[in-house]
């Protein structure tokens, strides 16, 4: 299951991820994304794993695409805090943290709070 909330006065997109994540939930999000990475001059994103079950196929591709589309975007990324337990998803932040020039910081999952504090 793919949830989120987007935060105008924050500038923060926080999404949270549990089990698989389907191509219906994907597009979805996607559709009410866009305009604040568009409109929005600087972009804080919160994500959270509480379970990873994979993503279906298609929306794995949709991701891609959607991710390579709005490249231009990633400038304006000040801050990522993830939200984890599991050490691949920690590692994995650490090797995308290479694609844009805002911070990464890793939260274990008790500090859910401490992770929306600091990314705003």
């Amino acid at each position: 299951m793919l949830n989120y909330n987007v935060d105008p006065e924050n500038h923060v997109i926080e999404v949270t991820i549990s089990g698989k994540i389907t191509k219906e939930e994907l597009t979805k999000m996607i559709k009410e994304i866009e305009v604040p990475l568009k409109e929005w001059e600087e972009i804080r994103i919160l994500k959270r794993f509480d379970s990873f079950g994979g993503m279906e196929i298609a929306a794995l591709f949709d991701d891609l695409k959607f991710a390579y589309n709005n490249f231009a975007h990633y400038k304006k990324i000040k801050k990522v805090a993830v939200v984890t337990d599991t050490d691949w998803i920690e590692k994995l932040s650490d090797f995308f943290s290479n694609f844009f020039s805002g911070e990464v910081q890793v939260f274990e999952q008790e500090g859910i709070e401490k992770a929306r504090a600091w990314v705003r």
